[in-house]
């Protein structure tokens, strides 16, 4: 399937994926179903509310994203393409060993993402904040500050979704990436690869769908969490042990025949 460019940021070109329009079209319609009960708005109105929800948290999704690439930056690591999918956001690295910038870059690399995040909730909890009637006593008389505020709180309440899930040590979420860096310091890449993938072999497999059926309730978000488990998690844990064990067999054996 092919991807659309839609523009370059520092340096990174951005792709949708066509997959990509289906999740936007699903939030959409999810959040038009949070306004739909609003009765002093028209139905253009609920619906450009909703539209304008789902592109302004695709926006917070992207600065996630983009704040793992510039704190990577700072240690040698280049990335020049990004496509966004249905199930998130894929880099597309340069060739070379990211590995030998060690357990720090990955370490920061890793928390930039989920703390812009919540910086991101923090922005959109200052704006609901100002709308509120409490500093602005004429706004009970504006139809148009209660979609606002709706619109502010959601998009706070997504991005502290998208913090919290991404803190989740299992690999190769952030939460994995920060698990695997504070154990390769003692334990070394390997073993640390070995049990943060563990971990995410685990939660892709049975620890996302029971997430989404009994912390959210919905047997809809179980498939969704266990359809992201089972296509990103699983492969990528499996793939990722596999080419450290042999990128670290192989500078074994350059150093062998060096000596």
């Amino acid at each position: 399937m092919k991807s659309l460019r839609v523009g370059k940021i520092f340096g990174v070109e951005l792709y949708l994926h066509s997959s990509w329009f289906i999740l936007f079209a699903w939030i959409t319609y999810a959040l038009f179903g949070f306004f739909k009960g609003m009765a002093d708005i028209s139905w253009f109105a609920k619906m450009l509310f909703a539209v304008s929800s789902s592109f302004i948290f695709m926006c917070s999704l992207l600065a996630h994203e983009m704040a793992h690439c510039l704190v990577g930056r700072r240690y040698g690591f280049v990335m020049k393409k990004m496509t966004f999918m249905i199930f998130g956001g894929m880099a597309h690295l340069e060739e070379g060993n990211f590995y030998k910038m060690g357990p720090k870059a990955e370490l920061k690399m890793a928390l930039a993402g989920p703390f812009t995040s919540l910086l991101c909730c923090g922005f959109f909890w200052v704006l609901g904040l100002c709308l509120s009637a409490h500093f602005l006593p004429f706004s009970a008389h504006n139809v148009l500050i209660e979609p606002l505020f709706a619109m502010f709180f959601l998009l706070f309440y997504l991005n502290l979704i998208i913090a919290c899930f991404n803190f989740i040590p299992a690999f190769p979420m952030d939460g994995g990436r920060v698990f695997r860096s504070l154990l390769w310091r003692k334990k070394g890449l390997l073993t640390a690869t070995k049990i943060s993938c563990d971990i995410g072999l685990f939660m892709g497999r049975v620890g996302l769908p029971l997430i989404g059926f009994f912390i959210f309730r919905s047997l809809f978000s179980a498939i969704w969490m266990g359809l992201i488990g089972w296509f990103i998690l699983v492969p990528a844990c499996l793939q990722e042990v596999k080419y450290v064990a042999e990128m670290i067999e192989k500078e074994e054996k350059n150093k062998d025949e060096l000596e």
